[in-house]
């Protein structure tokens, strides 16, 4: 079973460092993951769509109301770290939505309830496919790459490896993401 700590190594190696046993340990290298992997996680969650990362839920209307307009106001959920198009069945092909973000909430015409994708930030490594640990993985190793090696070229070859590596993982996901069609685009339809 895949855990965090199992990232760090695989960041560490990349680095060519010492690895480590837990994230508790008192070592440099245990510290500085325990710090950067929440924010590399984060970074590489927001790059992408990743499918293992998508949440669905059904909003209701929250009790506060916007101070002025016609919106209706709905909270975003807790692990709510990007915000995918809203439409109005939900889904990534339903027509899109006038809508804004406001913080914390979502602002739309739409009534009760919104039919809300997004990215959480509150994935378990477990979830994780081998491909996104890998891209974390890299993103870290570019994170901890000067603070424990102060070498420039380590840094450099950790970035040409994460970028290589998103690559390749946005391609597999998206293989692996189950459209069997090429949907029309707008200028096609306006076409026929």
């Amino acid at each position: 079973m895949t855990s965090k700590v199992e990232i760090c190594r695989d960041a560490l190696q990349i680095l060519g460092d010492k690895s480590i046993v837990s994230l508790e340990e008192n070592s440099k290298e245990a510290r500085q993951c325990k710090i950067a992997y929440p924010r590399a996680v984060e970074t590489v969650l927001r790059e992408y769509p990743w499918s293992c990362a998508i949440r669905r839920v059904k909003l209701a209307v929250s009790a506060e109301a916007v101070a002025f307009g016609n919106w209706h106001r709905y909270r975003r959920p807790v692990d709510d770290l990007q915000a995918l198009p809203i439409t109005t069945t939900g889904e990534a092909d339903g027509l899109p939505l006038r809508y804004q973000l406001e913080g914390r909430f979502i602002l739309c015409d739409l009534p009760a309830p919104l039919k809300y994708r997004y990215i959480t930030s509150n994935l378990d490594p477990v979830e994780m496919s081998p491909d996104l640990r890998r891209v974390i993985a890299t993103q870290l190793a570019v994170r901890l790459a000067e603070v424990l090696t102060g070498s420039q070229s380590k840094l450099q070859t950790a970035l040409a490896l994460y970028r290589n590596d998103l690559r390749d993982a946005k391609a597999n996901d998206m293989m692996e993401d189950g459209i069997t069609e090429i949907l029309p685009s707008g200028w096609l339809e306006a076409r026929q």
